[in-house]
């Protein structure tokens, strides 16, 4: 500003992540995709990519609209979701865990055993 102050600073690796999405570096840890944390219950990542989820969780999601978990997640809400809340779809149910950004980056994922089938609900 005009008496020299800093508002706010942007780097070309911001402006290129807003075009491209996230972009890995060597300084950055990658975080684990996958962990599980009780029976039938996974910690997963929101930018899990679909196909690796279908194979490792036996299931079938189409990567045609979405590639990652957190956006067929956004794809079955039409929204985003806010931190807690659930969603069912098929034998999963979905716990919101971390959002940032406009970005779902964890999620707990319970694998039912069926009964439930497309059931939105906020937590």
């Amino acid at each position: 500003d005009e008496y020299g102050g800093l508002s706010g600073l942007i780097t070309i690796e911001d402006i290129l992540e807003e075009i491209v999405g996230e972009i890995q570096d060597e300084y950055e840890v990658e975080e684990k995709t996958s962990q599980k944390i009780g029976e039938n219950a996974y910690l997963i990542s929101g930018t899990l990519e679909v196909e690796d989820f279908n194979e490792h969780f036996n299931a079938n999601f189409s990567d045609e609209e979405a590639t990652t978990i957190g956006g067929i997640i956004l794809e079955k809400l039409g929204r985003l979701p806010n931190p807690g809340e659930e969603i069912s779809i098929n034998k999963f149910k979905f716990i919101i865990s971390k959002i940032r950004n406009r970005r779902i980056v964890q999620v707990k994922v319970i694998v039912k055993s069926g009964e439930e089938k497309n059931e939105k609900r906020a937590h």
